[in-house]
This record gives C-alpha cells, sequence and structure tokens, in this order.
C-alpha cells in the first residue's frame, strides 16, 4: 500500500500534515521525507500538527520517521520551536505510541482543534509606558 501525505498552512506558521494510508518500512522513507522537508530551515512552519486519523497501520519504522522529525523540528527551532504534535491517533496507534513512551515525549492530542489551541495561545499583551 501506499501513503499519501499533504499539508494544509491553517494560521500564521501553522501547519496540518494529513496521511492516508500505512505507515510501515515501505511508505514510511517518503513520509519522513516530506515532513523533513516540511519541518527543515526558517521557512518552515513554528507548530506542526499530524492528523493520525487516516494512519490504518503504524510499525517500529514509523515510530523511527516520528522521532526524526520531532527532533528535527525541535532542535530548528531556537529556544521556543512551537508545538509539534499528534492528534486524532487510531486506537492501535495509540496503543504504540503509549507502549513506546513516545506519548510521554511527543505531544498527542484528541483533536485538530487542540492542536490549534496549542498553537494559537489567547495572549493579551500590554505595553508599559515609561513615566
Amino acid at each position: 500500500m501506499d501513503i499519501e501525505v499533504s499539508h494544509e498552512v491553517v494560521g500564521e506558521g501553522i501547519a496540518v500534515v494529513r496521511a492516508v494510508g500505512e505507515l510501515d518500512v515501505y511508505t514510511v522513507p517518503k513520509w519522513r521525507r516530506y515532513l523533513l522537508e516540511l519541518v527543515s530551515g526558517e521557512a518552515g512552519p513554528r507548530h506542526v500538527g499530524l492528523d493520525f486519523s487516516e494512519i490504518a497501520y503504524f510499525d517500529s519504522t514509523a515510530v523511527g520517521g516520528l522521532v526524526r522529525c520531532w527532533r528535527e523540528h525541535r532542535d530548528g527551532g531556537g529556544e521556543d520551536p512551537g508545538v509539534f504534535a499528534l492528534f486524532s491517533l487510531t486506537e492501535r496507534t495509540e496503543k504504540i505510541m503509549d507502549l513506546t513512551g513516545l506519548a510521554r515525549v511527543i505531544t498527542v492530542l484528541g483533536s485538530q482543534e487542540e492542536f490549534l489551541g496549542l498553537a494559537r495561545p489567547t495572549r493579551t499583551s500590554r505595553s508599559v509606558e515609561e513615566g
């Protein structure tokens, strides 16, 4: 089976990556290359959410690819690399994330809305006038 990968810019510096299919030894290189090209360099989005709702299979090769992309995003972001999160995981993928311990390292959320809530925090800023 092949993997279809695409992304959508959903705000300034915010991208949602969608993959449809199986992430295994045959498809992970294409998926990983796509993610690395997206997150590498200064032009890449600061916040990246991976929609896993249509991932039918996720093996150890995918775990390695995910860790590499997460590290690239983290290491390329300076002091504040932004959000790198997975959301809408299938039960099988969620179990793998828990068993491998990755769920303690990489942010796992229930939905795209939760991801956007982290990527677009509500902040109020005040200016202080010197007197």
